[in-house]
C-alpha cells in the first residue's frame, strides 16, 4: 500500500497506527485505542483512512465519525460483511471483501483425496477466524454426503486443538482457515503454530490465505493479501486524486488463484496432473535441466569471452609494448628537463619529505643531492606560519601560483622567493606538491634601490632654489614642476601639471618655444 501510493501521489505522507488486536483484545482496549487516536489526530486530521482486517473495520464502523466525521474510508482483508453494515455511509466508505473461497478448495480436495467423509474446519475466535466460519456454513449444503466438524478458537484451547487435530479420523481433510488466538484469549504467532499444526495432522491440511504454503499446507484456491493491498491503494489513489467514494463500489468478485505447495504434494503423493489447469506451484526445486541451465549458457558466454580475451590480450601486449617504450621516452625527456631546468624544482609531501629535488633546487638552498633525503621541507622556510598558510591554499585550490616566502638556505641565509605549486599523487598513491621555486631577492632589491634613488631625485628637484620642471617633449605638457617654478609663474603646482607653457601663457613670443624644441633635438641637453 504504502509503495504504490508514494510512487503514484506525490508528496503524500503515511501514518501506520497498529491496532494488533490479534494480539491484544482486553475489554476497554479498543477504548483506549480510540483515545490515543482522538489524542493523536486532534489537530491533524487525514486526508484518508485504509482498515485492513476484520477488527479495524468494526472500529472504523463504531468509531470513525467521532474520530474524523466523514473522511474517506478504504477497507481491505474484511471476511464478515453485509451490506447493511455500510447503510448511510455509503459516501465515504469502499474497499475490497475478502473471499476465501472455500466451496472451491473442498471440491478440489474432495476430487483429490475421493475416499474423504469429514471435512473438519480450523478457526479461531477471532472476528476473522468466525468470518471463514461463516463462509463455510454457507457452502455446507452443496456437500449434502459430507460431515463438517468445527475445531473453533472460541471452543478450543490452543493446546486442546491441537489434540483435536492429531485425533482426526484418516478419512477427513482439514480446511485450515485462521489461529491467532484460542478460547482464553492467549495469543500465539503463526509462524510457530502453523508448522506444528501441519506436522501434527494425521490428514492433508488445505487452506486459504497464500503465506500458508510456507507452513507445509497443500494450498488451494487462496487469496493474496499483497494483491488485496494493491487493490485498496489503487482504490486510495482515484479518491486522493479527487474522485467520489460513491462512484467506487465496493469490490466483492474474488481474485483468488489456485496455488500449492511443492513438497505438501510430494507428501500426500498428489500428482501435479491431477491439479486445475493454470494452478500455481511455489517452493519448486529446480530440474537438473533448470538448475544447470545457467551454468552451460554461462560456460559457452565464457568461452566466447576467453577468446575475446585471448585476442585483447594479445593486442593489449603489443600496445603496452609501444606504450611502454613511449612512457620511457616521455619519462627521459621529463626527467632531462626536470633536471636541466634552471628553475628549482622539488617533489615533497604535506609533512615535509623531500621526495625529489634538480640541481637548480640544490644550488638555490645549497645541498647536496645526498643531503636532500634527510631534511624537511619546513626548514627550508624562514617562517614556519608562512608555509602552513601556503598548505592550506594548495590543498583548497589544488594549485598556487606565485606565492611569496622567506627562504632559508643551508647556511642560514635568507632568501625572497615566489613558489608555484600543483598537488598530484605518485604511483604508490602518496600525494604529493610539485613546486617551482624562483629566487626574485636580486630583483626585488634593485627595485628598492630604484624607488630610493627616484625618492632622492624628487627630493632634490623640490628643494632646489632654482625654478626647474619636466615636460613631455612631444606637447609641451607639465609633467612635474618645483616649488621655485611656481614662485617665478605665479602659477600653483596644481594649476601647472597637465597643461602647457602655451596654456598658462608663460612666452611672450610662442615661436620662441619652438625655436628651443628644435634646438634640443638637434643637439641635445
Amino acid at each position: 500500500v504504502s509503495a504504490y501510493l508514494e510512487r503514484e501521489i506525490p508528496r503524500v505522507e503515511i501514518f501506520v497506527e497498529y491496532m494488533d488486536t490479534k494480539r491484544f483484545n482486553y475489554q476497554g482496549y479498543s477504548i483506549r485505542f480510540l483515545e490515543y487516536l482522538y489524542t493523536k489526530y486532534i489537530w491533524m486530521k487525514p486526508d484518508l483512512v485504509i482498515a485492513s482486517d476484520d477488527n479495524a473495520f468494526q472500529f472504523v464502523l463504531q468509531y470513525h465519525e467521532t474520530l474524523f466525521g466523514k473522511i474517506p474510508v478504504v477497507f481491505l482483508g474484511v471476511n464478515r460483511f453485509s451490506e447493511e453494515m455500510l447503510r448511510g455511509k455509503e459516501d465515504y466508505i469502499t474497499g475490497i471483501i475478502q473471499f476465501a473461497e472455500v466451496g472451491e478448495t473442498i471440491k478440489l480436495a474432495l476430487k483429490l483425496h475421493p475416499h474423504t467423509k469429514t471435512i473438519s474446519i480450523l478457526s479461531d475466535a477471532t472476528p476473522t477466524g468466525q468470518g471463514y466460519i461463516d463462509q463455510v456454513k454457507e457452502v455446507e449444503a452443496d456437500f449434502k454426503d459430507l460431515h463438517f466438524y468445527y475445531i473453533s478458537g472460541k471452543e478450543y484451547t490452543t493446546s486442546e486443538m491441537l489434540r483435536a487435530v492429531e485425533a482426526l479420523p484418516h478419512d477427513s481433510i482439514l480446511l485450515f482457515c485462521t489461529w491467532v488466538r484460542d478460547r482464553e484469549g492467549r495469543y500465539t504467532p503463526w509462524s510457530e503454530l502453523y508448522p506444528e499444526v501441519t506436522s501434527r495432522s494425521p490428514v492433508p491440511v488445505y487452506g486459504v490465505v497464500d503465506y500458508m504454503l510456507d507452513y507445509g499446507v497443500i494450498g488451494g484456491k487462496v487469496q493474496s493479501p499483497v494483491h488485496h493491498g494493491l487493490e485498496a491503494a489503487r482504490m486510495a489513489g482515484r479518491i486522493l486524486k479527487g474522485e467520489d467514494v460513491a462512484n467506487i463500489p465496493v469490490q466483492k468478485r474474488s481474485t483468488n488463484v489456485f496455488m500449492f505447495d511443492f513438497a505438501s504434494l510430494k507428501r500426500w503423493r498428489i500428482p501435479e496432473g491431477l491439479l486445475p489447469e493454470g494452478s500455481i506451484i511455489v517452493n519448486k526445486p529446480l530440474s537438473p535441466l533448470e538448475q544447470y541451465r545457467e551454468w552451460v549458457i554461462g560456460g559457452i558466454i565464457v568461452c566466447e569471452i576467453l577468446t575475446i580475451i585471448i585476442v585483447l590480450l594479445v593486442v593489449n601486449i603489443y600496445a603496452r609494448k609501444r606504450a611502454e617504450g613511449r612512457i620511457r621516452e616521455s619519462e627521459e625527456r621529463y626527467r632531462s628537463l626536470f633536471e636541466n631546468s634552471r628553475d628549482a624544482i622539488s617533489i615533497t609531501t604535506r609533512e615535509g619529505e623531500v621526495v625529489d629535488t634538480n640541481q637548480a633546487w640544490c644550488k638555490l638552498f645549497g645541498y647536496t643531492k645526498e643531503e636532500v633525503a634527510s631534511i624537511k621541507a619546513v626548514a627550508l622556510w624562514q617562517w614556519p606560519e608562512e608555509r602552513e598558510k601556503w598548505i592550506k591554499e594548495v590543498e583548497t585550490q589544488g594549485f598556487v601560483e606565485d606565492y611569496p616566502f622567506t627562504a632559508r638556505t643551508s647556511q642560514g641565509e635568507s632568501r625572497l622567493c615566489l613558489i608555484t605549486t600543483t598537488k598530484s599523487r605518485l604511483k604508490d598513491g602518496r600525494e604529493v606538491f610539485q613546486s617551482i621555486v624562483r629566487d626574485i631577492t636580486e630583483k626585488v632589491e634593485m627595485e628598492r634601490a630604484l624607488i630610493e634613488s627616484q625618492e632622492k631625485f624628487l627630493k632634490a628637484f623640490d628643494s632646489s632654489p632654482d625654478p626647474m620642471c619636466i615636460t613631455t617633449l612631444e606637447d609641451g605638457v607639465y609633467v612635474e614642476v618645483n616649488e621655485a617654478f611656481c614662485k617665478l609663474t605665479g602659477w600653483s603646482k596644481a594649476e601647472t601639471i597637465g597643461k602647457t607653457a602655451i596654456e598658462l601663457n608663460l612666452y611672450y613670443n610662442p615661436a620662441d618655444l619652438e625655436k628651443g624644441k628644435e634646438l634640443l633635438l638637434e643637439q641635445g641637453p
